[in-house]
């Protein structure tokens, strides 16, 4: 299909591509939906081919903005949210949208919406403007799906969400741009059955500002070797869970921020967490009101602040390994009706190096069981109770830090408390 300017194709009802079949719309081209019923069915293949000037656009009958005043009733109506229903690619389609623009969509009776809604074999979408759609801007499962330089603005809900529909997902989200959508400004769930997150390093260069929650939502299970690569300013938010199973691997790149949102969220290790941080980008675990790294990640400006206990932990459980070198973990320690900490080891093995522990409830690194545990050359200092507490049975190796003060940690001196088999001689005098 071309272009008719000032003169859009206009859909009615439904526009379907059926399997093995292709829809081509070249640059210019103006689709307008003509209510709550229309809909782009993608059974086949979409290749949309728009350019930087001539992008083609998905939008509502009355939006008189894009392909004039379609319904020739001048300004007597003008569109909204929701006012007609999606880009729909199903089970085996595939989709191409390359310069598109998609607004006014994502009207769903009973359900939830989106503009763009993929549940298909592949999706590509690129250099693209998705506005103004009910509950989410592009609505996906992360099998087969490329978003990446792409503006996500103001819809109502979510900017972009992805669910795992139970299988691993590996979406790539690159060099995206988040502005002013209601809830989150994107979102990963994997959480159900058979659901995993997977993948080398494929979301970078993400940023946003004026969401509901300017960041990248996980909720639920990584697999294989999944790593984790930087978003300046635009965090990984946990909300209830990030688990990396029994031999599975969760590695962290330089300057990565985690953020967790209340007193629920954890990390949860029983396979092998790499923390691999550098002096001058560490990795930072803090808490959501965390404005001090990461930006203000909640959008509330100075509303709200950290306190210690505002989020849960890193919990390193039976079996698991967590190495973490250059790292700042602040805020959590959270536990109901428990002893927390910032870091806790349960019958684990936890190498910390060249880190700080700072500003959590009750106890930095809480030690529990057998677990092994050795920290090097870090500062831990301003936890409520200790720096480090272990309950264990075996001596935590605790030499060559900072605890706040030159006399070192109480009871030897006035710097933050260890508590139970700790070595903690000798000590720094400075910080690292």
């Amino acid at each position: 299909l071309t272009a008719n300017a000032g003169f859009p194709y206009l859909v009615t009802n439904f526009l379907n591509v059926p399997v093995s079949q292709t829809l081509s719309i070249l640059p210019d081209v103006v689709f307008k939906f003509s209510n709550s019923s229309p809909q782009l069915q993608v059974d086949g293949q979409l290749l949309v081919a728009g350019s930087s000037a001539q992008p083609v656009t998905f939008t509502a009958l009355t939006d008189d903005a894009i392909g004039g005043d379609t319904n020739n009733d001048g300004a007597a109506t003008s569109p909204t949210p929701g006012y007609w229903q999606s880009i729909m690619v199903r089970s085996g389609g595939s989709a191409s949208l390359d310069h598109a623009v998609v607004r006014y969509g994502g009207y769903c009776y009973g359900c939830a919406g989106g503009g763009i809604v993929y549940s298909g074999a592949a999706l590509s979408l690129t250099n693209s403007v998705v506005a103004y759609n009910v509950n989410s801007g592009l609505l996906a499962t992360g099998a087969g799906l490329t978003v990446s330089a792409t503006q996500f603005l103001t819809n109502t809900a979510y900017g972009l969400y992805v669910y795992g529909n139970g299988q691993t997902i590996s979406p790539l989200i690159r060099n995206n741009t988040f502005t002013g959508n209601t809830t989150w400004a994107a979102y990963l769930s994997f959480a159900a059955a058979n659901e995993y997150l997977t993948g080398d390093a494929r979301m970078s260069g993400n940023n946003g500002s004026n969401n509901g929650l300017n960041g990248i939502g996980l909720y639920g299970t990584i697999t294989a070797t999944t790593v984790l690569t930087a978003n300046a300013g635009f965090p990984y938010v946990v909300n209830s869970f990030l688990n990396v199973p029994v031999s599975q691997t969760l590695s962290i790149l330089p300057d990565v921020v985690f953020k967790f949102s209340n007193t629920s969220p954890q990390l949860q290790v029983d396979g092998l967490l790499q923390v691999i941080g550098t002096v001058g980008q560490p990795v930072t675990f803090t808490a959501l009101t965390d404005d001090g790294a990461g930006g203000d990640t909640n959008n509330d400006g100075a509303a709200s602040s950290p306190t210690p206990g505002y989020w849960q932990s890193i919990m390193i459980r039976s079996g698991g390994w967590a190495e973490i070198d250059h790292a700042v973990v602040r805020y959590g320690g959270y536990c109901y009706g428990c002893t927390g900490g910032g870091i806790v080891n349960t019958d684990g093995t936890l190498d910390v190096i060249s880190s700080t522990v700072i500003y959590n409830g009750y106890t930095g690194i809480l030690v529990s069981g057998v677990a092994a545990t050795t920290i090097h050359y870090s500062s831990l200092y301003s936890n409520t109770s200790y720096g480090v507490a272990n309950s264990g049975a075996v001596m935590v190796d605790a030499l060559n830090n900072w605890w706040g003060d030159a006399s070192g940690p109480a009871p030897y001196g006035t710097g933050n408390a260890v508590s139970g088999s700790v070595d903690v001689s000798p000590w720094l005098a400075s910080a690292p």
